[in-house]
């Protein structure tokens, strides 16, 4: 593939990333800047996060906002695939992240949903515990209910993302994903892929005005099921109500 980085300073990236990528200056939290970077672009891969330094740069604006923008914008280019990396524990409401920065996890569940809305042909990877070991060392191990734990090395994301985009069958999957300690690092794409379900989301009002319950549904045999609780962080319940179909199947929109 050829490679163009989306960045606020292409100085400071080259240092990182070296010659061998086109750089197109913009940032996540304006749209239009985006829209640039896109043109004549095929796939997308997000890994952007927030950081703890600079309020505006919170997870809402990055993780949420900055997510939805790529993704309306992802649409708007009529892009063949959109690859994001989020979070294992997303569904979590009481994961420990949450407490410790500002619901990170939360809003990286509702940046999740705005790529599945856009109606754009996704892969959400959600990675387990970050680390900087070299990745390509051992298999890796992908899981569906978000609720394993586990480590993987960073550069074993990265081949996995750039695995989703040469396997249709990565195609409007969400997944958790780990190191698999003692595993061949040789991995058959299209079969890990394929094993993984579908999925049904929606939000439902608790009648109380202030919350919404969240239902994920993992089609398949053996259905897996779990609610959490969200708060209408933006004031306006509207907009957090979203049904997404990662794939056909029951139950159908309550």
């Amino acid at each position: 593939y050829r490679v163009r980085a989306l960045v606020r300073d292409p100085a400071g990236a080259r240092n990182v990333l070296g010659d061998g990528v086109e750089y197109a200056t913009g940032d996540v939290r304006q749209r239009p800047t985006i829209d640039a970077a896109l043109k004549g672009v095929r796939y997308a891969i997000s890994a952007i996060g927030a950081t703890r330094k600079d309020p505006a740069n919170g997870p809402e604006f990055v993780d949420f906002q900055g997510v939805r923008n790529l993704a309306e914008a992802a649409a708007a280019a009529k892009l063949d695939q959109l690859v994001g990396v989020s979070s294992a524990g997303v569904t979590r409401l009481d994961h420990p992240l949450n407490r410790m920065f500002d619901n990170v996890l939360i809003w990286k569940g509702k940046g999740e949903d705005a790529v599945r809305a856009s109606g754009v042909p996704y892969t959400i990877v959600r990675p387990g515990g970050l680390t900087d070991k070299p990745g390509g060392q051992s298999g890796v191990r992908l899981e569906q209910g978000d609720k394993g734990t586990g480590f993987i090395p960073r550069g074993d994301v990265a081949r996995v993302c750039v695995a989703a985009l040469k396997s249709p069958a990565a195609r409007n999957r969400t997944f958790e994903l780990y190191s698999a300690p003692g595993s061949s690092p040789e991995m058959d794409w299209d079969a890990a892929f394929g094993n993984l379900r579908g999925s049904l989301t929606w939000w439902e009002n608790n009648a109380d005005g202030q919350n919404w319950i969240r239902h994920d549904i993992v089609t398949g045999s053996t259905p897996v099921y779990h609610s959490v609780v969200y708060d209408d962080f933006d004031g306006d319940a509207v907009d957090d109500i979203m049904t997404v179909a990662e794939a056909a199947g029951s139950p159908s929109n309550p």
